[in-house]
């Protein structure tokens, strides 16, 4: 995905991004499938499972900064106008591209590699299929549950670390 090939410097740059402007979380969300009624109105037809997903976000008012963590790792970018303030760019990636991006960078890391190496096993599961029919175990529900706990914690002590 990168633009050209990546430097030493670059990928310590972009793990200094990280440390100071950026965040990893393992995000719990909630599946609905709607039924559509009309053009406006949907049904709310069934509730599933949350699922677990790795995401990886930079918030910068650079616009700079996040266009070359976007062409180099691609993702997604948005921009907030908010008034009376400065512009905001923000920089996410999610699942794969976070964890390529987090593997990357890792040796780099200085302040949130307990958090990287936590995101990278979990994601490193991701690849292993599940149990019968690709669906997840109770235990395996549990495991992704405790990775979003811990991750807190690190976040958490990362805070009283640093006061």
């Amino acid at each position: 995905m990168a633009v050209t090939a990546l430097t030493e410097v670059d990928l310590a740059y972009a793990a200094g991004i990280l440390d100071g402007e950026g965040c990893i979380n393992i995000v719990k969300q909630k599946r609905k499938i709607r039924r559509t009624i009309n053009k406006r109105k949907y049904k709310l037809y069934k509730i599933q499972k949350p699922y677990y997903r790795l995401q990886v976000n930079v918030c910068n008012t650079q616009s700079e900064v996040i266009t070359w963590l976007w062409l180099n790792w691609g993702g997604s970018r948005q921009i907030r106008h908010i008034p009376l303030r400065r512009t905001m760019f923000y920089w996410y990636v999610v699942s794969r591209q976070a964890y390529h991006f987090l593997n990357d960078i890792l040796p780099y890391l200085k302040l949130k590699r307990n958090q990287a190496k936590l995101a990278i096993a979990f994601q490193e599961r991701r690849k292993i299929p599940y149990g019968s029919k690709g669906k997840k175990t109770d235990a395996e529900w549990a495991l992704d549950e405790a990775d979003k706990i811990l991750m807190s914690n690190l976040k958490k002590e990362e805070q009283l670390t640093w006061r």
